[in-house]
C-alpha cells in the first residue's frame, strides 16, 4: 500500500479535530483542568483563611498552616477520589506537605488569597 503525500509539507492524512487550528491541545486543556484556582479550593482553605493572616506565612506558624492546607485539599478532595481511609488521608496530606513544589505551590496562594 503506498502513502500518496497531498504536498512536501503536509502530511497524508487528516489531523484530528482535537489538534486542528483553534482548538486547545489535550495538554493545554488538562492544565487549565489542574489551576490551582477556583471555588473549590477557595472552600478548602475556608477555615486557614480566617485563622491566619499573611504575616504568618513568614513566622512559625508556617508548618501548621502547611499542614492544614494540605488536610483541607485531601479533605476536600474525597469526595471526587472516593472515600479514603483516615490513616491514608493524613499520609497523602503528609506527602503534599513535604513536597516542595506543592508547598510552594500553596503558600503562593494563600500569600495572594490571606489578608
Amino acid at each position: 500500500m503506498d502513502i500518496k503525500r497531498t504536498g512536501p509539507n503536509n502530511p497524508a492524512w487528516a489531523a484530528p479535530e482535537t489538534v486542528k487550528a483553534g482548538a486547545p491541545k489535550p495538554m493545554e486543556a488538562q492544565a487549565d483542568a489542574a489551576a490551582p484556582e477556583g471555588p473549590g479550593i477557595d472552600t478548602a482553605f475556608q477555615s486557614i483563611q480566617a485563622s491566619f493572616n499573611r504575616a504568618d506565612l513568614h513566622s512559625e506558624k508556617w508548618p501548621s498552616i502547611l499542614k492544614q492546607s494540605a488536610e483541607a485539599l485531601v479533605f476536600k478532595s474525597t469526595g471526587k477520589l472516593g472515600a479514603l481511609p483516615d490513616a491514608d488521608q493524613k499520609k497523602i496530606a503528609n506527602l503534599i506537605a513535604g513536597d516542595p513544589i506543592l508547598s510552594n505551590r500553596i503558600f503562593r496562594y494563600l500569600d495572594r488569597h490571606l489578608a
